[in-house]
């Protein structure tokens, strides 16, 4: 099996789902916006104020297309990473994607209750409705769909609770 690349709404677990798949299968989890923080000295919301969504979408693409290169990897993409055509091409061929989904209630809590989200992560300035909208419109689009591997259910019996 190839690399797995989880991808799905902010806060969805994708980064907590990558920790727990990579254990159990003896890979390395990586999440891709920590990565760009890393290579950036800037958090997201740094980068936003600094260069804008276009520019930190830039900086994405670059880490998107760097991790499907390589091997062994479960990676935590951000969850808008999936939207750009060449972050899916980069994808294509590289192992699976999986679509992590939580329901609205879930995704506005976490947003909501994680300290790090308000430090390191734009202002997503969404409310439940927002969100709960912005979630189901992008698991309809038929150009992400269409680039998603399998569900969850890889028999890994993790226990996720998501």
């Amino acid at each position: 099996m190839g690399n797995i690349f989880l991808t799905g709404y902010r806060a969805t677990g994708k980064t907590t789902v990558a920790r727990l798949v990579a254990q159990a299968l003896g890979k390395q989890a990586i999440d891709a916006d920590v990565y760009i923080e890393q290579q950036a000295g800037m958090t997201i919301a740094e980068i936003f104020t600094e260069e804008g969504e276009q520019g930190f979408r830039n900086r994405e693409t670059i880490v998107v297309q760097e991790l499907a290169d390589r091997e062994n990897l479960v990676i935590a993409l951000g969850g808008g990473a999936i939207v750009r055509e060449k972050n899916r091409e980069a994808l294509q061929g590289r192992g699976i994607t999986i679509w992590l989904r939580a329901s609205a209630d879930v995704i506005f809590e976490r947003m909501n209750t994680d300290p790090l989200t308000g430090q390191r992560r734009p202002d997503s300035g969404y409310s439940k409705p927002c969100i709960a909208r912005a979630s189901s419109h992008r698991r309809s689009r038929p150009s992400v769909a269409s680039c998603l591997g399998i569900g969850l259910g890889l028999g890994l019996g993790l226990g996720l609770g998501l």
